[in-house]
């Protein structure tokens, strides 16, 4: 019988193999955009922003693979079933475990688009880019606003699931207790 924590290696090391495809799977569009850049040198600064986030996200694959088994222990660790016993785990854990790896699968793909967004503005700012009419300020810094927040949702997803799976169950038993009110009545 699988443990806790062999449950959340093994969906680590899923989550990090399907990171690492769909990296690789992006290659084919990255190459025709770096194609495409070589055309017109005042666009080749942005080669940077597209291969880093390529090789960002697919680094983010590899590390979480390598280290699913860290990561299944700091996920596992505010989970209610001691390790020892072999009992079936509960709706609770399970939910923790869904939602702290949906915190880590978001983080793996904002902190790449973060980087080539913050890319791109370093390159504009210097110059390199050749634009005759850069964007304005506030269409540069869109995408650094949203993919920062992509950011801090999968952190908060990530390190705190068990405040979020504690607030659901309030909310579903709160629901289940007034219509247990209105059906006594």
């Amino acid at each position: 019988m699988m443990t806790k924590h062999d449950i959340a290696i093994l969906a680590c090391k899923i989550l990090g193999l399907y990171t690492m495809v769909e990296a690789l799977l992006s290659l084919s569009i990255t190459s025709t955009s770096v194609m495409g850049f070589f055309s017109d040198p005042h666009q080749s600064p942005y080669i940077a922003g597209y291969i880093g986030s390529l090789v960002l996200h697919l680094v983010f694959g590899v590390l979480i693979w390598i280290y699913a088994d860290f990561l299944a222990g700091r996920i596992t660790a505010v989970m209610q079933i001691p390790e020892t016993t072999h009992q079936a785990i509960g709706i609770g854990d399970a939910q923790k475990l869904a939602i702290s790896l949906l915190g880590l699968f978001v983080l793996t793909h904002a902190i790449p688009k973060l980087t080539e967004s913050l890319t791109q503005i370093f390159f504009e700012a210097l110059g390199l880019t050749g634009l005759v009419n850069p964007l304005r300020t506030h269409e540069k810094w869109v995408p650094v606003v949203a993919n920062s927040v992509e950011c801090a949702v999968g952190l908060w997803l990530l390190t705190k699931a068990e405040g979020l799976v504690v607030w659901l169950r309030r909310f579903r038993e709160a629901g289940l207790s007034s219509i247990e009110g209105d059906s006594k009545d």
